[in-house]
């Protein structure tokens, strides 16, 4: 039974060198660091910046003050990290990928390479777009991934293994009955609320770590997904021309993306890592959209990825399927992003809405209480930072 973490928890994935490494830091300014911009646009740019260097460290849940004291020290040092890189890619420079974006592509380069020679020509770049999306451009030869796309997916995943603790520990605690956490869309809705509304993304909650196997699955999960989609979005300019498109096309970059998933695992990751990963990964899609359908006002369901796609993995994992273990994992997780799933779609976009309404004047409140983190007994609950 894994215990209730009490430290602090480094995401190794993202720009953790930005932040420790003296050699990989953003340049210093000339004129000193800049001030926080009064114009929206840029100070929107600094905001999310901001979020993505604070995530590096997440509190564990059982923290104590020592811990929470020396977050506060990690957060100065991500806001002057910040709006020194904010400086640096005002003066031209392109945003810099990030550790798992750096090793991601090469690996998928490296795997594709004997066939596609012409791979190294295709381009990843990082940009600020406040949108979830990993995308091919034929024209410039790119694939563009939005900053907070990784960084969403990595709560979302840390959020589900969290359960996956919790229910661990509910097992130990009261047998293999345990009924899963069952934790309401409303748990993840202001994490995702910048997406949609008028909240900067300063202004999101922390998701705390709830043992040492939550943070480094969840690690692990948002680094197998984004192979997924970065190897899906190289066979869209490997193998399919431009201004095509079509659920056939979508298949066949599928199937070219789990092949360099399992033909060619990245180090210390199994068939069952990616089994759970990408089951996972089609359920926050669907919650992703169907959570934007709603917040504009729409209602009804639909399909967002119908069972053909989902069931294009079962090829590649019948000789090696996952462990038992990594059934029951994953099971857990995938249970309560469904259910999750399900609450949305059973909801009127009126009761959406009226919910985002609510967390919106909460987060951006002036008045509002802002505590560092977060934590409940099952989940960690969702407030403002300090």
């Amino acid at each position: 039974m894994p215990e209730e973490f009490s430290g602090i928890g480094f995401d190794s994935d993202s720009y953790l060198n930005y932040l420790l490494d003296k050699s990989s830091e953003p340049p210093f300014p000339p004129h000193g660091i800049p001030a926080l911009s009064l114009l929206e646009e840029d100070r929107e740019r600094q905001s999310l910046i901001y979020f993505v260097l604070r995530s590096v460290a997440s509190l564990g849940s059982a923290a104590d003050e020592a811990s929470v004291e020396r977050h506060r020290t990690w957060r100065r040092t991500a806001l002057d990290r910040a709006l020194r890189l904010y400086w640096w890619t005002n003066q031209g420079h392109p945003l810099p990928l990030p550790t798992w974006a750096e090793e991601t592509v090469v690996h998928v380069r490296d795997h594709l390479r004997p066939a596609f020679p012409q791979v190294d020509d295709i381009e990843v770049v990082v940009t600020y777009d406040p949108r979830l999306y990993v995308r091919a451009h034929h024209a410039t030869r790119q694939i563009r991934l939005s900053l907070v796309t990784r960084q969403l997916w990595h709560t979302i995943d840390l959020f589900l293994w969290n359960a996956v603790s919790v229910r661990q520990q509910l097992i130990g605690t009261t047998g293999s009955n345990a009924a899963l956490p069952n934790p309401s869309y409303d748990s993840l809705l202001p994490f995702l609320l910048p997406l949609y509304r008028n909240v900067r993304w300063d202004q999101t909650p922390m998701m705390r770590v709830r043992s040492e196997l939550a943070g480094g699955g969840a690690v692990n999960a948002a680094r197998i997904q984004m192979t997924f989609m970065i190897a899906h979005e190289f066979a869209h300019l490997l193998l399919h021309e431009e201004g095509r498109s079509g659920p056939e096309l979508e298949a066949e970059a599928d199937r070219f993306a789990y092949d360099a998933l399992f033909r060619n695992p990245a180090e210390n990751v199994t068939i069952g890592d990616i089994w759970m990963a990408i089951r996972w990964l089609f359920e926050i899609l669907a919650v992703e959209k169907l959570l934007a359908w709603r917040l504009a006002g729409e209602e009804g369901t639909f399909a967002v990825t119908g069972p053909p796609r989902q069931t294009l993995i079962h090829p590649f994992v019948r000789s090696a399927g996952p462990s038992s273990t990594d059934v029951v994992l994953g099971g857990a997780g995938l249970y309560v992003i469904q259910s999750i799933r399900r609450q949305l779609a059973a909801s009127s976009a009126k009761a959406v809405r009226e919910s985002a309404a609510r967390w919106e004047s909460t987060l951006t409140s002036e008045h509002a209480g802002r505590p560092t983190s977060h934590t409940l007994h099952m989940f960690p609950r969702p407030v403002p930072e300090a």
